[in-house]
């Protein structure tokens, strides 16, 4: 397998925990505590880690829980074919090595698992990619469970939490590599990039929707034999499905912008 499979816990559009996947899968048939805040179910992502360290494929599934005194412990009733789903998804944002295959409650490839699964955020995406790269877990053994900060402890970001390593041990790591700057100018160009094809997609809906007015009034000059309405609809429904497409290309390229953003700002 060219790959690791992770699954990440997060509260919060933050990471709180990190297991392996035969990690995790042991977990939860044995009915160990699990890592994560009280309530009927815990916001799991399951993510395909390639050998650079980049998500390749991220299923955002609900994972049932049950309390247990102060234990959260998983539903035994639980599964989710996770491989099959991150195998068969849709597309999704880049992570850093190109768009990702994603599978979340707005595209799953079985019917019946779209209510188990949950709609992510941009910062959702950011917390993942963030977790990857600081445990390394390509390099390094990703920790069976993070702990929790305790009310008395001092604040811990998600790298400390997922990692152990302060964010300022990183950013020197990062400040002492030759290379810094031509990784921070490649991020500025992405940005400008994906700027760019923002602007594009954004023209073209303005196109569409130009096109959708122009056959509203051919839909309502049908009678005079310019055009059926039965044609004008069909091609006003074609049009609003490229509207749509467009839109989602859209959404996609704003969180690859916001995450190619991030890069550039701590880098």
């Amino acid at each position: 397998m060219s790959f690791q499979e992770a699954v990440f816990i997060l509260h919060e559009h933050e990471v709180v925990a990190g297991y392996r996947l035969k990690d995790f899968e042991q977990q939860v048939r044995q009915g160990a505590s699990l890592i994560g805040p009280s309530g009927d179910y815990l916001c799991a992502a399951y993510v395909q880690v390639g050998n650079h360290q980049c998500a390749e494929a991220i299923v955002l599934f609900q994972l049932p829980v049950q309390c247990s005194g102060a234990d959260i412990i998983a539903r035994p009733d639980w599964y989710m074919p996770l491989q099959r789903l991150a195998d068969n998804a849709g597309p999704g944002p880049n992570m850093g090595a190109g768009r990702i295959r994603l599978a979340c409650q707005s595209q799953c490839s079985v019917s019946w698992h779209r209510q188990s699964l949950w709609e992510p955020a941009t910062s959702d995406f950011m917390a993942i990619r963030k977790a990857l790269r600081d445990s390394s877990l390509v390099q390094q053994p990703l920790p069976a469970a993070v702990a929790p900060v305790s009310a008395d402890s001092s604040p811990l970001s998600a790298v400390q939490r997922v990692s152990g390593v302060s964010p300022g041990s990183l950013l020197a790591q990062k400040h002492d590599a030759p290379e810094v700057e031509a990784l921070k100018q490649m991020l500025r160009n992405e940005v400008d990039t994906y700027r760019k094809q923002l602007q594009q997609l954004q023209q073209e809906i303005e196109r569409q929707r130009s096109l959708n007015e122009a056959l509203q009034r051919q839909t309502e000059q049908a009678e005079s034999g310019a055009l059926t309405a039965r044609q004008a609809e069909e091609l006003k429904q074609r049009h609003a499905h490229q509207l749509s497409g467009y839109q989602q290309q859209i959404e996609l390229l704003q969180a690859e912008l916001e995450l190619a953003r991030l890069d550039a700002e701590t880098s």
